[in-house]
Protein backbone atom coordinates (compact mmCIF):
# COMPACT_ATOMS: atom_id res chain seq x y z
CA UNK A 1 0.00 0.00 0.00
CA UNK A 2 1.13 3.68 -1.04
CA UNK A 3 2.67 5.51 1.75
CA UNK A 4 0.06 8.54 2.40
CA UNK A 5 0.99 12.52 2.54
CA UNK A 6 0.17 12.44 6.49
CA UNK A 7 3.01 9.41 7.03
CA UNK A 8 5.44 11.53 5.30
CA UNK A 9 4.71 14.70 6.58
CA UNK A 10 5.47 13.17 9.51
CA UNK A 11 8.52 11.56 8.36
CA UNK A 12 9.62 15.08 6.65
CA UNK A 13 9.02 16.44 10.34
CA UNK A 14 11.69 13.80 11.81
CA UNK A 15 14.32 14.08 9.60
CA UNK A 16 17.67 16.37 11.17
CA UNK A 17 17.21 20.00 10.11
CA UNK A 18 19.73 21.69 7.45
CA UNK A 19 22.11 24.32 9.65
CA UNK A 20 20.71 27.72 9.64
CA UNK A 21 24.05 28.38 8.05
CA UNK A 22 23.20 27.11 4.77
CA UNK A 23 19.84 29.20 4.53
CA UNK A 24 22.09 32.59 5.29
CA UNK A 25 24.55 32.03 2.84
CA UNK A 26 21.91 31.19 0.28
CA UNK A 27 20.02 34.67 1.44
CA UNK A 28 23.08 36.41 1.06
CA UNK A 29 24.30 35.00 -2.36
CA UNK A 30 20.69 35.94 -3.59
CA UNK A 31 20.92 39.70 -2.24
CA UNK A 32 22.58 42.39 -4.47
CA UNK A 33 23.34 44.28 -0.98
CA UNK A 34 26.13 41.64 -0.12
CA UNK A 35 29.53 41.56 -0.97
CA UNK A 36 31.75 39.05 -2.13
CA UNK A 37 33.96 39.57 1.33
CA UNK A 38 30.71 39.50 3.63
CA UNK A 39 29.24 36.00 2.08
CA UNK A 40 32.85 34.26 2.09
CA UNK A 41 33.55 35.77 5.89
CA UNK A 42 29.84 34.41 6.57
CA UNK A 43 30.78 30.79 5.01
CA UNK A 44 34.15 30.92 6.61
CA UNK A 45 32.49 30.56 9.86
CA UNK A 46 30.66 27.46 8.77
CA UNK A 47 33.79 24.59 9.00
CA UNK A 48 32.12 21.99 7.28
CA UNK A 49 30.63 24.10 4.60
CA UNK A 50 34.43 25.79 4.25
CA UNK A 51 36.19 22.49 3.54
CA UNK A 52 33.45 21.40 1.20
CA UNK A 53 34.02 24.32 -1.00
CA UNK A 54 37.82 24.85 -0.47
CA UNK A 55 37.65 21.09 -1.89
CA UNK A 56 35.83 21.32 -4.98
CA UNK A 57 37.59 24.54 -5.54
CA UNK A 58 41.38 22.61 -5.37
CA UNK A 59 39.79 19.73 -7.79
CA UNK A 60 40.18 18.08 -10.89
CA UNK A 61 36.88 20.40 -12.47
CA UNK A 62 38.73 23.72 -11.04
CA UNK A 63 42.58 22.53 -11.44
CA UNK A 64 45.27 25.36 -11.34
CA UNK A 65 49.08 25.59 -10.53
CA UNK A 66 48.04 27.73 -7.35
CA UNK A 67 46.57 25.72 -4.42
CA UNK A 68 43.33 28.04 -2.96
CA UNK A 69 43.60 28.41 0.75
CA UNK A 70 40.76 31.47 0.91
CA UNK A 71 37.08 31.38 0.72
CA UNK A 72 36.71 34.31 -1.19
CA UNK A 73 39.62 32.90 -3.70
CA UNK A 74 37.19 29.66 -4.20
CA UNK A 75 34.35 31.87 -4.57
CA UNK A 76 35.85 34.15 -7.87
CA UNK A 77 37.04 30.54 -8.76
CA UNK A 78 34.31 28.20 -9.31
CA UNK A 79 31.22 30.96 -8.63
CA UNK A 80 27.90 31.74 -6.86
CA UNK A 81 25.96 28.73 -8.87
CA UNK A 82 28.37 26.17 -7.64
CA UNK A 83 27.86 27.54 -4.44
CA UNK A 84 24.21 27.02 -4.21
CA UNK A 85 24.43 23.26 -6.05
CA UNK A 86 26.62 22.52 -2.89
CA UNK A 87 24.72 24.03 -0.39
CA UNK A 88 21.53 22.20 -1.92
CA UNK A 89 23.05 19.22 -1.82
CA UNK A 90 24.36 19.55 1.96
CA UNK A 91 20.70 20.49 3.08
CA UNK A 92 19.50 16.73 0.87
CA UNK A 93 22.50 15.14 2.72
CA UNK A 94 21.42 16.68 6.46
CA UNK A 95 17.92 14.78 5.11
CA UNK A 96 19.52 11.52 4.71
CA UNK A 97 19.27 11.48 1.19
CA UNK A 98 19.97 7.82 0.05
CA UNK A 99 22.10 8.79 -2.79
CA UNK A 100 20.66 6.12 -5.72
CA UNK A 101 21.12 5.94 -8.96
CA UNK A 102 17.49 7.32 -9.57
CA UNK A 103 18.49 9.93 -6.42
CA UNK A 104 21.05 11.40 -9.23
CA UNK A 105 18.54 11.40 -12.12
CA UNK A 106 15.79 13.66 -9.90
CA UNK A 107 18.46 15.61 -8.89
CA UNK A 108 19.94 16.30 -12.33
CA UNK A 109 16.40 17.05 -13.49
CA UNK A 110 16.37 19.27 -10.51
CA UNK A 111 19.49 21.11 -11.88
CA UNK A 112 18.09 21.06 -15.65
CA UNK A 113 15.57 22.80 -13.98
CA UNK A 114 17.47 25.33 -12.72
CA UNK A 115 19.78 26.07 -15.23
CA UNK A 116 16.68 26.64 -17.44
CA UNK A 117 14.53 28.87 -15.27
CA UNK A 118 17.50 30.80 -15.09
CA UNK A 119 16.88 31.45 -19.07
CA UNK A 120 13.50 31.24 -18.99
CA UNK A 121 13.33 34.55 -16.47
CA UNK A 122 15.50 36.23 -19.09
CA UNK A 123 12.71 36.08 -21.96
CA UNK A 124 9.88 36.66 -18.95
CA UNK A 125 12.39 39.96 -18.46
CA UNK A 126 12.60 39.03 -14.57
CA UNK A 127 15.68 41.76 -12.83
CA UNK A 128 16.39 39.43 -10.26
CA UNK A 129 17.95 36.37 -12.50
CA UNK A 130 20.02 35.16 -9.12
CA UNK A 131 16.57 34.69 -7.56
CA UNK A 132 15.35 32.01 -10.37
CA UNK A 133 18.14 29.47 -10.35
CA UNK A 134 17.76 28.77 -6.49
CA UNK A 135 13.80 28.70 -7.58
CA UNK A 136 14.44 26.01 -10.19
CA UNK A 137 16.48 24.03 -8.00
CA UNK A 138 14.47 22.98 -5.08
CA UNK A 139 10.56 23.08 -6.61
CA UNK A 140 11.12 19.06 -6.63
CA UNK A 141 12.08 18.65 -3.45
CA UNK A 142 8.56 17.02 -2.60
CA UNK A 143 9.94 13.91 -5.27
CA UNK A 144 13.10 13.50 -3.86
CA UNK A 145 11.05 13.26 -0.70
CA UNK A 146 8.53 10.34 -2.25
CA UNK A 147 11.25 8.92 -3.52
CA UNK A 148 13.18 8.82 -0.27
CA UNK A 149 9.91 7.24 1.27
CA UNK A 150 8.02 5.21 -1.50
CA UNK A 151 10.77 2.59 -2.33
CA UNK A 152 10.63 1.75 -5.65
CA UNK A 153 7.39 3.65 -6.47
CA UNK A 154 8.96 6.35 -7.45
CA UNK A 155 10.79 5.41 -10.37
CA UNK A 156 7.83 3.32 -11.83
CA UNK A 157 6.03 6.95 -11.32
CA UNK A 158 8.38 8.60 -13.56
CA UNK A 159 8.56 5.55 -16.16
CA UNK A 160 4.34 6.11 -16.35
CA UNK A 161 4.52 9.87 -16.95
CA UNK A 162 6.72 9.58 -19.80
CA UNK A 163 5.34 6.88 -21.56
CA UNK A 164 1.26 7.48 -20.67
CA UNK A 165 0.88 11.01 -21.27
CA UNK A 166 -0.02 12.16 -17.87
CA UNK A 167 1.03 14.87 -15.88
CA UNK A 168 3.40 14.33 -12.74
CA UNK A 169 0.89 16.10 -10.64
CA UNK A 170 -2.35 13.75 -11.76
CA UNK A 171 -0.03 10.67 -11.96
CA UNK A 172 0.89 11.54 -8.64
CA UNK A 173 -2.62 11.85 -7.45
CA UNK A 174 -3.91 8.82 -9.20
CA UNK A 175 -1.35 6.69 -7.39
CA UNK A 176 -0.52 8.48 -4.12
CA UNK A 177 -3.55 10.69 -3.54
CA UNK A 178 -1.26 13.76 -3.47
CA UNK A 179 1.79 14.51 -5.49
CA UNK A 180 5.01 16.24 -4.56
CA UNK A 181 3.68 19.66 -4.33
CA UNK A 182 1.89 19.13 -1.23
CA UNK A 183 4.85 16.90 0.02
CA UNK A 184 7.56 19.92 -1.27
CA UNK A 185 5.78 22.36 1.10
CA UNK A 186 6.23 20.00 4.19
CA UNK A 187 10.18 20.31 3.62
CA UNK A 188 9.92 24.29 2.76
CA UNK A 189 7.91 24.47 5.90
CA UNK A 190 10.61 22.00 8.06
CA UNK A 191 13.66 23.81 6.45
CA UNK A 192 12.11 27.65 7.27
CA UNK A 193 12.16 28.78 3.81
CA UNK A 194 10.55 31.86 2.84
CA UNK A 195 7.52 32.42 1.68
CA UNK A 196 8.69 32.80 -2.30
CA UNK A 197 10.42 29.35 -2.27
CA UNK A 198 7.16 28.28 -0.61
CA UNK A 199 4.79 29.31 -3.17
CA UNK A 200 6.94 28.22 -5.99
CA UNK A 201 6.88 24.84 -4.84
CA UNK A 202 3.16 24.60 -4.18
CA UNK A 203 2.48 26.02 -7.15
CA UNK A 204 4.69 25.69 -9.77
CA UNK A 205 2.19 23.28 -11.82
CA UNK A 206 -0.48 25.76 -11.71
CA UNK A 207 0.94 29.18 -10.79
CA UNK A 208 -2.40 30.91 -11.50
CA UNK A 209 -3.75 29.61 -8.04
CA UNK A 210 -0.98 31.35 -6.76
CA UNK A 211 -1.98 33.99 -3.77
CA UNK A 212 -3.32 36.76 -5.32
CA UNK A 213 -1.03 39.27 -3.26
CA UNK A 214 2.28 37.96 -5.11
CA UNK A 215 4.34 40.50 -6.47
CA UNK A 216 4.70 40.65 -10.08
CA UNK A 217 8.16 39.74 -10.03
CA UNK A 218 8.11 36.88 -7.86
CA UNK A 219 5.13 35.63 -9.83
CA UNK A 220 7.23 35.83 -13.14
CA UNK A 221 9.63 33.94 -11.18
CA UNK A 222 7.21 30.94 -10.89
CA UNK A 223 6.25 31.25 -14.19
CA UNK A 224 9.57 31.16 -14.95
CA UNK A 225 9.93 27.93 -12.86
CA UNK A 226 6.70 26.21 -14.27
CA UNK A 227 7.99 26.55 -17.94
CA UNK A 228 11.28 25.20 -17.16
CA UNK A 229 10.59 22.41 -14.75
CA UNK A 230 7.62 21.20 -17.52
CA UNK A 231 10.55 20.99 -20.17
CA UNK A 232 13.19 19.01 -17.60
CA UNK A 233 13.85 15.43 -18.59
CA UNK A 234 11.47 13.58 -15.59
CA UNK A 235 8.40 14.89 -17.68
CA UNK A 236 9.24 13.37 -20.87
CA UNK A 237 8.92 14.71 -24.12
CA UNK A 238 5.95 15.77 -23.96
CA UNK A 239 5.96 17.98 -20.98
CA UNK A 240 5.37 21.35 -22.82
CA UNK A 241 2.42 20.10 -23.00
CA UNK A 242 1.68 20.98 -19.57
CA UNK A 243 3.15 24.43 -20.14
CA UNK A 244 -0.20 27.23 -19.32
CA UNK A 245 -0.11 29.49 -21.91
CA UNK A 246 -2.52 31.68 -19.72
CA UNK A 247 0.47 31.79 -17.02
CA UNK A 248 3.16 33.24 -19.39
CA UNK A 249 0.47 36.24 -21.12
CA UNK A 250 -0.30 37.18 -17.06
CA UNK A 251 3.22 37.99 -16.72
CA UNK A 252 2.63 41.92 -17.68
CA UNK A 253 7.17 42.40 -18.44
CA UNK A 254 7.07 39.63 -21.12
CA UNK A 255 7.57 40.35 -24.67
CA UNK A 256 7.68 37.01 -25.97
CA UNK A 257 4.71 34.46 -26.98
CA UNK A 258 4.51 30.92 -25.89
CA UNK A 259 5.63 29.59 -28.90
CA UNK A 260 8.91 32.07 -28.89
CA UNK A 261 9.42 31.36 -25.46
CA UNK A 262 9.33 27.32 -25.58
CA UNK A 263 11.61 27.28 -28.90
CA UNK A 264 13.96 29.31 -27.78
CA UNK A 265 14.47 27.20 -24.55
CA UNK A 266 14.18 23.79 -26.33
CA UNK A 267 17.40 25.02 -28.57
CA UNK A 268 19.65 25.19 -25.04
CA UNK A 269 18.56 22.29 -23.94
CA UNK A 270 22.30 20.37 -25.13
CA UNK A 271 24.14 22.88 -23.27
CA UNK A 272 22.21 22.92 -20.42
CA UNK A 273 22.88 18.70 -20.43
CA UNK A 274 26.55 19.24 -20.96
CA UNK A 275 26.62 21.57 -17.87
CA UNK A 276 24.51 19.16 -15.63
CA UNK A 277 26.47 16.43 -16.49
CA UNK A 278 29.80 18.16 -15.39
CA UNK A 279 28.04 19.17 -12.19
CA UNK A 280 26.99 15.56 -11.51
CA UNK A 281 30.71 14.21 -11.52
CA UNK A 282 31.84 16.55 -9.37
CA UNK A 283 28.91 16.09 -7.11
CA UNK A 284 28.71 12.33 -6.94
CA UNK A 285 31.64 11.12 -9.41
CA UNK A 286 29.01 10.25 -12.00
CA UNK A 287 30.43 10.28 -15.52
CA UNK A 288 30.27 12.92 -17.24
CA UNK A 289 28.86 12.88 -20.65
CA UNK A 290 31.34 15.53 -22.33
CA UNK A 291 35.18 14.76 -22.60
CA UNK A 292 37.78 16.89 -21.11
CA UNK A 293 37.46 19.03 -18.16
CA UNK A 294 35.42 21.83 -19.20
CA UNK A 295 33.74 23.88 -16.39
CA UNK A 296 30.12 23.61 -15.11
CA UNK A 297 30.35 27.71 -14.61
CA UNK A 298 29.98 30.46 -17.32
CA UNK A 299 32.38 33.35 -15.96
CA UNK A 300 34.25 36.45 -17.28
CA UNK A 301 37.58 36.95 -16.78
CA UNK A 302 37.98 36.53 -12.61
CA UNK A 303 35.96 34.33 -12.21
CA UNK A 304 32.59 35.82 -11.86
CA UNK A 305 29.53 34.17 -13.25
CA UNK A 306 28.45 35.57 -16.56
CA UNK A 307 24.38 36.60 -16.61
CA UNK A 308 22.62 35.43 -19.52
CA UNK A 309 21.70 37.93 -22.21
CA UNK A 310 18.94 40.39 -21.98
CA UNK A 311 18.25 39.84 -25.44
CA UNK A 312 17.14 36.12 -25.99
CA UNK A 313 16.67 35.42 -29.68
CA UNK A 314 14.19 33.48 -30.09
CA UNK A 315 13.36 30.74 -32.10
CA UNK A 316 9.91 30.42 -34.15
CA UNK A 317 9.80 26.94 -34.60
CA UNK A 318 8.57 25.28 -30.95
CA UNK A 319 7.68 21.94 -31.10
CA UNK A 320 3.66 23.02 -30.00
Amino acid sequence: MPITLTQLTSAIKELPEPPQSRFLVLSMLEDPKYSLDQVANTIAQDETLSLKILKLANSAQFSRNTKILTIKDALVLIGTRSIKVILYQDMLETSKMAITPFFIELWKSALFTALLTKSAAVMLRHNRPELCFTAGMICDVGLLMINQFSGNLCSGLIKKVQTDGLSLPATEDKIFGFNHQHVGVAVAQHWNLSNLHQNIIKYHHDPLNCPHQMMESDYAVMVAVHVANNLSPIHGPDGWKYIRRSAISAVNSCPYTYEEIVGTLQHSFESINARVSQYAEMMFGAPAEEDGQAEPEDREEGGEEKEESEEATPQAEADA
